[in-house]
């Protein structure tokens, strides 16, 4: 099947943007998923996670949910 992926912002209720990773099929999606990340954020493993869902038909959707905080020193906020 193929797909489409690509990062998005999202306006957050406080006027903040947090970007999201999101994957869907270029056909009809069955459902939506969202699909949490890690504590290491929304990194190459949660974003292939994401693009399975869609390949099995899925809208789905990883939003940086830590987007205002490090998680670790060598990770960058949105990174």
């Amino acid at each position: 099947m193929s797909i489409r992926s690509e990062w998005v912002d999202l306006q957050a209720g406080d006027g903040t943007t947090m970007r999201a990773w999101v994957a869907r099929p270029e056909s009809n999606p069955r459902r939506g998923l969202l699909v949490f990340q890690e504590a290491f954020g929304v990194n190459a493993h949660i974003r292939d996670v994401t693009e399975r869902f869609a390949d099995a038909g899925f809208s789905a959707i990883s939003p940086e949910l830590y987007q205002r905080t490090r998680i670790c020193p060598t990770m960058t906020p949105g990174r």
